[in-house]
């Protein structure tokens, strides 16, 4: 549903279509009433049955901080104010409680946790890319230096970790402690290349930042 609602996002940009914004008002509103909760404290819940009603009890950090500025575009591109009003209460929430819950002493966001903390203490190459973004627009949104200060430690911890200096492109999974985990098929999912892993996150943060930070 995020990566829909993204879809919808750029392409009411691009044609101003009546249907596409109508089509895109009801997606962030079933989001917002249905996927984020606020127990035991905001975030996106997962895997729904035709009720609405989660499968899963984990809380995904990557998703919640990608969802928090996703969610943001989506309410500009509709337009509605009201809808701004609310969506940029629940996106400053959602980013608020991932800097709270998932960020590692190092300024890295781990990968997955519960209502008792996290529990996959992976840090994923498009977590971190995630939240770059995720922070910088709740900062953007909000003001607040504790969301600066968490977009610009995600970045460090990007450089010094995850981007691989000597041969290109981004690792995909590093241990807690930084350590690159081995390619695929030891790891499941580590390689630098896989079903999961492309340049879609890495890419589309530069380029975000970009847009956000202008040159000087």
């Amino acid at each position: 549903m995020l990566h829909v609602l993204e879809a919808y996002t750029v392409l009411l940009r691009a044609t101003d279509d009546i249907q596409v914004r109508e089509a895109l008002r009801s997606l962030l509103l079933d989001m917002l009433d249905h996927v984020v909760s606020d127990k035991p404290f905001a975030h996106c819940d997962l895997f729904f049955d035709l009720d609405w009603k989660s499968l899963v009890s984990k809380v995904s950090y990557g998703h919640d901080i990608e969802a928090s500025w996703l969610f943001w575009e989506a309410a500009v591109a509709v337009g509605d104010e009201a809808l701004k009003a609310r969506t940029r209460e629940v996106s400053l929430d959602l980013a608020d409680a991932v800097l709270a819950h998932g960020v590692d002493t190092d300024g890295a966001v781990l990968y997955e946790g519960t209502a008792t903390g996290p529990s996959n203490t992976e840090k994923h190459w498009w977590v971190q890319a995630e939240a770059v973004v995720g922070f910088l627009n709740a900062w953007q949104l909000g003001g607040k230096v504790e969301h600066r200060a968490a977009a610009l430690r995600a970045w460090q911890f990007i450089e010094a970790h995850v981007i691989d200096h000597e041969k290109g492109e981004w690792f995909a999974i590093v241990d807690r402690q930084g350590k690159v985990l081995p390619d695929y098929p030891q790891h499941r999912d580590s390689g630098k290349i896989g079903p999961w892993k492309c340049p879609y996150h890495n890419a589309r943060a530069a380029m975000e930042v970009m847009r956000r930070i202008p040159a000087r």
